[in-house]
């Protein structure tokens, strides 16, 4: 999303140093997408464009051949949702959890991906969306979160084995939009947005999950912000682009 010229489809590519742009741009453009996959197959579900819609889009890219980048198509989800904030798992195996419907109330329900369709899957304990979130189809971590009642962003934090969300240990500060990397047993949630704290009601927090409990890191974010993209693991982690303020 941005203000001019509104909803953006660009693709970029990381190698570790720098960002260069793919010639595969979005079929469809927006905010608030769920990604999951690597850098040469990946899927993406849902979308805020500027109405809620349950598409979804995969990625995929040969190293080995010349072959150009491209997105297709993938099935839409069961309940189109904005603000997911996260995904997990694969292009084959992937998850989606959380969201808001339009009036910003918080969406339960969690989806898995098989490379073709959605499936329902059982409920989150919490509805709630801008989670920040991190793992596999079947060992996923999401923290935090918005909904209605909790515009501040909450402290909740919810583990998936595949079957069940069962809940974890409370994040130390409440917030939503967080940027999420790691695994469920080795997690790490980067900053994220909460209307108290100053300046900006933005931080560069960073807390590190172990399975039971989250610690504060005492290194923040050089720049503090929310709704990110964020991957990779708890000791060689990347978070890019969001809003500061």
């Amino acid at each position: 999303d941005n203000p001019t010229p509104g909803v953006l489809t660009v693709t970029e590519n990381y190698d570790g140093s720098s960002w260069t742009t793919s010639p595969a741009t979005l079929g469809t453009g927006g905010q608030g997408f769920a990604p999951a996959g690597t850098s040469t197959s990946a899927v993406a579900g849902g979308v805020f464009s500027p109405t809620i819609v349950g598409t979804t889009q995969e990625y995929n890219v040969s190293i080995n051949t010349i072959t150009s980048a491209a997105w297709a198509s993938g099935g839409n989800l069961n309940t189109p949702r904005k603000a997911i904030g996260g995904g997990f798992g694969t292009q084959t195996a992937g998850l989606i959890a959380g969201g808001n419907n339009s009036s910003n109330e918080g969406i339960a329900d969690s989806e898995e991906y098989n490379g073709t369709s959605w499936t329902e899957g059982p409920n989150m304990n919490y509805g709630r969306g801008w989670l920040a979130c991190c793992g596999t189809q079947t060992a996923a971590l999401g923290s935090g979160g918005y909904d209605i009642p909790q515009q501040d962003g909450d402290n909740k934090t919810e583990e998936y084995d595949g079957s069940t969300w069962t809940n974890g240990g409370n994040l130390n500060q409440e917030m939503y939009g967080g940027q999420g990397f790691g695994t469920q047993t080795a997690g790490v949630k980067a900053g994220g947005y909460n209307n108290s704290l100053p300046p900006g009601n933005v931080t560069g927090q960073t807390e590190e999950y172990d399975g039971s409990s989250w610690t504060v890191n005492p290194n923040s974010m050089g720049v503090a912000r929310y709704v990110g993209g964020g991957t990779g693991t708890a000791t060689a982690g990347l978070v890019s682009g969001g809003y500061r303020y």
